[in-house]
């Protein structure tokens, strides 16, 4: 019996997905059959066995005084502990009978549903009446089987010749049915013209060409300015970049900076504007040498104030340590975007950025380069 419950529960774990659930199922139930035969095994030897009392008489007699005085509690040890290895193998295999009974409930396969016929569907119904073949339609031409007759004198269906009057009335009928005519074309054909006209008209106000793209702008360089030596402390200049040479001299009116390029030697000019706050923008620019345009009579006249203009748009010193903390390193996509519009907003004072030929920026500072040709020098 044990025999066949083992290869049953066997098979039954050899089907389970897993493979750790396979090892370890399968040596459960290797370990529940040991326990068994264990059991038995237990079982056999608490079963008292029978014997003949002669024998077990005698036996008793040749027994030592010694065996008779030995403890009771070592007997009583001796039997107890069969019992108790008994009681736990039995509590043992329990719990693994339970175990196995659990899993073969888990892992019973659910047995495969009934088969069903395919559904049948009615054949399609056939009409009473077959359809009616398509109408045609048939022109039935008959030729005359006999000629008309041919009109006779006294039929009052002939009408007599006209006379020479009664034909000059229906020539000048029809010639004012001509002129009638005639006048309607020439009406047509200036409702025509005129509508020619009006669609050439239409063409012409055609919708304007595309504006054209926006100039290109030099991209913006980081500098560092550096002095050179006494010679530079002398001649008041310093050097922005390898090719550019800035001197402190403002040319006038417009009071910017002169510099010279020191491989070709072209004569520059320097706009330097510093970025600083603003309540409205965000950001702006300072002129801190811009001037002021004032109109008289006509005229254009430039001064130079100790405080920005309103062309500046920023009207108050900047505060350069809290600047330096915000705007030093503020993209140069955004910083160019925003010189661009201020220039613009200059009134023209200034060549539009497109025209210059370097930007460099060291921190808030900016300095934008230009040929001095587009100030008239």
């Amino acid at each position: 019996m044990i025999n066949t419950n083992h290869r049953d529960l066997t098979k039954l774990a050899s089907q389970l997905h897993s493979e750790h659930d396979r090892q370890h199922y399968t040596k459960v139930i290797s370990m529940a059959e040991q326990l068994q035969l264990q059991i038995q095994d237990l079982q056999k030897i608490k079963t008292p066995r029978k014997s003949n009392p002669d024998a077990i008489t005698a036996g008793n007699d040749k027994y030592d005084d010694t065996s008779s005085t030995s403890s009771t509690s070592t007997v009583a040890k001796n039997n107890k502990q069969p019992l108790d290895r008994y009681y736990r193998l039995l509590e043992r295999s329990q719990s693994i009978q339970k175990q196995l009974h659990r899993i073969s409930t888990e892992y019973s396969l659910p047995p495969a549903p009934p088969p069903h016929p395919p559904p049948s569907f009615p054949p399609p119904s056939l009409s009473a009446t077959p359809p009616k073949p398509p109408r045609k339609t048939t022109l039935d031409t008959r030729l005359p089987s006999t000629p008309p007759p041919t009109p006779q004198k006294d039929d009052p269906l002939i009408t007599p010749p006209a006379s020479p009057q009664i034909k000059q009335v229906r020539f000048q009928e029809y010639q004012q049915v001509d002129n009638m005519v005639t006048v309607a074309d020439n009406n047509n054909n200036i409702d025509d013209n005129h509508d020619g006209g009006r669609e050439k008209q239409d063409d012409n106000e055609s919708p304007l060409p595309p504006l054209p793209p926006p100039r290109e702008l030099p991209p913006i360089t980081h500098v560092q300015k550096k002095i050179n030596g006494l010679k530079g402390f002398l001649t008041r200049t310093y050097q922005l970049s390898n090719n550019l040479v800035v001197s402190r001299a403002h040319i006038t009116p417009l009071r910017l900076f002169t510099a010279t390029e020191i491989l070709t030697g072209k004569p520059k000019a320097v706009l330097k504007i510093v970025i600083t706050a603003h309540h409205d923008y965000g950001f702006s620019f300072y002129w801190p040498s811009s001037p002021s345009i004032t109109n008289n009579n006509s005229s254009t006249t430039l001064t130079t104030p100790a405080q920005p203009s309103p062309t500046s748009t920023v009207l108050t010193k900047p505060n350069r340590s809290q600047d330096v903390a915000k705007f030093g390193l503020m993209p140069d996509s955004l910083v160019l975007d925003a010189l661009d519009s201020w220039i613009q907003q200059q009134g023209g004072v200034l060549p539009p950025l497109y025209q210059a030929t370097h930007i460099l920026r060291e921190g808030i500072k900016i300095y934008v380069v230009y040929n001095r040709y587009h100030f008239n020098l």
